[in-house]
């Protein structure tokens, strides 16, 4: 890990391409994972491949959880579109309801926007490429493999925001899991 690290801060490349094996469970707890690591250390988006990438992306899923960070993946994944006369799929998965929290207290969510409002926030980036926007209510890592698995996704753009809370570090974040069960190249921004 620490040699791709010096490497990658040596060279400062534009694009990193890895593979990955999907581990989850105890085997990555044991192994762990350097695609994983290098992703949170990496300065420059990471396209992960589990297996030989497609000669073409023609569906690209673009997640978004409409926050700006979320956003850092659109200009490639618009490049990325255009480059290759692609449809972008966006999606945003609503957290689902909770009955409680573990301090006992109801969780208030932000409400669950419309497929318009979805489509507005991604119109800007991606002028002049086809839109289909989805949302969705669900646990969001699980909504984008199983979204990019329905819809026939080529390759997966989203972006990363590191660990956000305890069960992250436990279980892994949305990013971290996508990785793990996606059907398809995951491109991290």
């Amino acid at each position: 890990m620490e040699v791709i690290s010096r490497a990658v801060a040596d060279m400062r490349p534009d694009l990193l391409v890895m593979g990955t094996h999907g581990r989850s469970g105890l085997l990555k707890a044991l192994i762990g994972s350097v695609t994983e690591e290098v992703i949170q250390r990496a300065r420059s988006p990471v396209l992960c491949l589990r297996e030989a990438a497609p000669a073409a992306y023609r569906r690209i899923l673009v997640p978004s959880d409409l926050s700006l960070a979320s956003r850092l993946a659109f200009p490639m994944a618009a490049f990325l579109a255009r480059s290759f006369g692609a449809e972008v799929i966006g999606l945003h998965a609503a957290p689902p309801a909770s009955v409680a929290t573990l301090s006992g207290i109801p969780e208030r969510r932000a409400p669950v926007p419309s497929e318009a409002a979805l489509w507005d926030f991604y119109r800007s980036d991606f002028a002049g490429i086809p839109v289909t926007a989805h949302v969705y209510t669900d646990v969001a890592w699980d909504c984008i493999v199983r979204t990019a698995k329905v819809e026939g996704a080529d390759l997966i753009v989203m972006a990363t925001r590191g660990h956000d809370s305890v069960s992250d570090r436990i279980l892994g974040s949305t990013t971290e899991r996508t990785l793990r069960h996606a059907p398809c190249p995951v491109l991290v921004a």
